[in-house]
């Protein structure tokens, strides 16, 4: 493959993640949502606890960026931050009552525009795109 070629995939992959970014946060406040942001509220509501360290791996930043990442969204109410009973060196992540509706309410738009992109594609491109779509991931995470 060419040039071109990694070009233009990765400028559908951008144009593809801006849409999600735009349209399922487009009931909140313009620009109230970064896609750092969104990811860790997303990983919270998964796991529902995270310590700081946890966060800082798995998102592949530092702990002084996951610290300034968690900053924001204490700030603005949507995490809370508290020290670890045991062992107050440990600092424990967790969504909001109005962090985790937010969150909920972000995953349930994406999930609609992945509907909506979707419709077009019958089942057998459905599952070929999603082997696809996770072998790509394998290989870019190197868990493949």
């Amino acid at each position: 493959m060419n040039k071109n070629y990694y070009d233009e995939v990765g400028r559908y992959i951008n144009g593809i993640q801006r849409e999600f970014v735009k349209k399922s946060t487009g009931s909140f406040e313009k620009g109230s949502f970064t896609i750092p942001q969104m990811m860790l509220m997303d990983m919270l509501f998964r796991e529902k606890i995270s310590t700081m360290s946890r966060i800082a791996k798995g998102m592949g930043i530092s702990m002084s960026a996951a610290t300034g990442l968690c900053d924001r969204l204490v700030r603005s109410r949507f995490i809370t931050r508290e020290r670890g009973k045991k062992d107050r060196r440990i600092v424990l992540i967790t969504l909001t009552r109005n962090g985790t509706n937010i969150i909920s309410e972000i995953l349930n738009k994406k999930r609609e525009l992945i509907k909506k992109g979707f419709c077009h594609l019958n089942l057998k491109e459905r599952k070929t795109y999603l082997s696809l779509i996770k072998k790509i991931y394998n290989g870019v995470t190197g868990k493949g």
